[in-house]
């Protein structure tokens, strides 16, 4: 049988997250800072999903994304940000669609 092994690297030997930041549902767009000015490239958003790093804050709460794909080249994660609602959010590259 042959798994599909996923590795750290060097930078992420001791790293067990990383914050990204969320808007609202209007935005629907993920940001590397609280000030919510620098979105994520796909490729960077797809690397941290798939090594289980990302937490996502949302109007005070923080969220393990429920599950992440991509598209068209473009990354969406879905988090639940209450028992009974969903929000999606994009990568930057969602703005050139």
């Amino acid at each position: 049988m042959t798994l599909n092994n996923m590795y750290m690297n060097a930078e992420e030997k001791y790293l067990s997250s990383v914050i990204l930041y969320a808007k609202d549902s209007s935005d629907g767009f993920v940001y590397s800072d609280a000030a919510h000015k620098q979105t994520i490239d796909s490729a960077t958003l797809m690397n941290l999903c798939v090594k289980d790093l990302v937490l996502v804050l949302h109007k005070g709460a923080y969220h393990k994304p429920v599950y992440f794909k991509e598209a068209d080249g473009t990354v969406t994660i879905t988090i639940a940000n209450s028992a009974s609602t969903v929000l999606e959010l994009k990568s930057k590259d969602a703005e050139k669609a």
